[in-house]
């Protein structure tokens, strides 16, 4: 019996040093790579989300995302909770994103039509695909993607995340439409990142 307990507790103690050993690995090799970043690119008139490679020294692969515009409703009588409804705009794979590139998951800016924003989807040149008329509702542009990178000595990461770009923001019992101030006001500018894109989801898997 005392061989079996040894046994378990040794086995215990193995996967807790394999534990301690990744969270060391993900935190020192991973947890700052492969991250979201949006871009205004006056040259081709577009902003560009992409998930960032450009400073990675390892490739990136099996890369699947998603892109999508969402609507929030509030909850009513009769639903209690609130309610998301979500507008495809892009998704795509890549097998490998070598290292100094970024991938371009969505390109877009916005305008307006009378008195009414817009959203208009591009090319990665700025020629427009798409032009979809933002209601009220419309609370948030998202990003989510899941890939594979190596990190230190033969451990690799399986990392999903999560990100959103809200359009309100709250300041002093104000609301403030950032798709109609702060996104036209970079439009008007040089290039330059777009500082409002939040990390909200992540999560990663060992394997060796």
């Amino acid at each position: 019996m005392s061989e079996f307990i040894a046994g378990v507790m040794s086995s215990l103690s193995v996967v807790m040093l394999l534990y301690v050993i990744y969270s060391f690995a993900y935190r020192v090799h991973a947890q700052g790579r492969a991250t979201a970043a949006c871009w205004w690119l006056p040259a081709w008139k577009c902003f560009r989300l992409v998930i960032r490679n450009m400073e990675g020294s390892t490739p990136v692969a099996s890369i699947r995302y998603r892109t999508w515009l969402r609507e929030d409703r509030p909850a009513v009588p009769g639903s209690s909770v609130k309610t998301w409804v979500d507008h495809d705009l892009t998704s795509g794979e890549r097998i490998v994103l070598p290292p100094h590139e970024d991938l371009t998951t969505v390109s877009f800016r916005c305008e307006e039509s009378g008195n009414n924003a817009v959203l208009v989807l591009t090319d990665k040149f700025g020629i427009a695909s798409d032009r979809l008329a933002l209601r009220p509702e419309h609370g948030r542009l998202m990003l989510e993607y899941t890939l594979r990178m190596r990190m230190w000595f033969l451990f690799t990461a399986d990392v999903s995340r999560v990100y959103e770009f809200r359009r309100y923001q709250h300041v002093q019992g104000q609301t403030e439409d950032l798709f109609r101030t702060l996104l036209p006001e970079i439009q008007r500018g040089g290039e330059g990142e777009v500082r409002n894109l939040d990390l909200t989801d992540v999560t990663s898997f060992i394997s060796v």
